[in-house]
């Protein structure tokens, strides 16, 4: 009796979510459904420190004017995956975008190119 009940109550169970994307529903190619869409030229770079938030750079900080996109927003960029809205620079302007790499030949190897990000308000 006690398996019978354990097999009900499994299949009144919600499936687990996808932990692809921690709190937006994912499309079958694995981009985001859902927030802004903004076409950008996306730039990269490797510089270490601080960024204008505060955090020190890493995998995933992005820098963004902030008159496009508000800082704290959250990021899904093709090619590069999730980032944060984290830094600012004097040549972001307007729809421009730095990603963050740890070495310079990555940032070679992104070089600039233009992407259509989805944008997600904090």
């Amino acid at each position: 009796e006690l398996s019978k009940m354990f097999q009900e109550g499994a299949a009144k169970l919600d499936p687990p979510r996808s932990a692809a994307s921690e709190d937006e529903a994912v499309a079958a190619g694995g981009a985001p459904v859902g927030g802004r869409s903004v076409s950008v030229m996306a730039y990269s770079y490797c510089l270490t420190g601080r960024t204008a938030s505060g955090r020190y750079t890493a995998p995933g900080i992005v820098a963004v004017d902030t008159r496009v996109i508000p800082m704290g927003s959250k990021l899904y960029i093709p090619g590069y995956g999730w980032g944060v809205a984290a830094d600012t620079g004097g040549a972001i302007v307007g729809n421009k975008i730095d990603v963050w790499f740890p070495s310079l030949g990555q940032c070679y190897q992104w070089g600039v190119r233009p992407v259509t990000i989805k944008v997600f308000p904090k």
